[in-house]
């Protein structure tokens, strides 16, 4: 290990948050064609974000980050977070699941006398 620079000190300190893309996710999840499939890397690194635990300095507890037993997202709601269409969304959903890498629970709730089908997601 290298001595800390000014600059690494600096990162030390400055707060990232959001969607993170394991260096080894262009290689693994892939088109047809070879090439890094940018669509499902996205929702993926969607999906691990919100399974990363939290942590509550006042309770000083780990946590999670969404209400459920698992993540509850709408396809609309990723067409809003990532720019997606609807069927983009699908078809990229599809081809995480090929890999084993996610997996949808398709649930009916209620909200305020209405009823909702939302798609659960799981990571493995």
């Amino acid at each position: 290990m290298y001595k800390a620079d000014k600059t690494t000190l600096e990162m030390a300190n400055f707060p990232i948050e959001g969607n993170i893309v394991d260096h080894s996710w262009p290689f693994i999840i892939t088109r047809e064609n070879g090439k890094p499939d940018h669509l499902a890397i996205a929702l993926l690194a969607h999906v691990v974000y919100w399974y990363r635990h939290c942590f509550d300095p006042a309770t000083k507890q780990l946590g999670k980050k969404y209400k459920g037993d698992l993540l509850q997202r709408s396809y609309s709601e990723i067409e809003d977070m990532l720019g997606l269409t609807k069927r983009e969304a699908q078809e990229a959903f599809q081809r995480l699941e090929k890999l084993d890498l996610v997996h949808r629970v398709l649930r009916t709730i209620e909200v305020s006398g209405q009823f909702y089908l939302l798609s659960s997601t799981i990571s493995n």
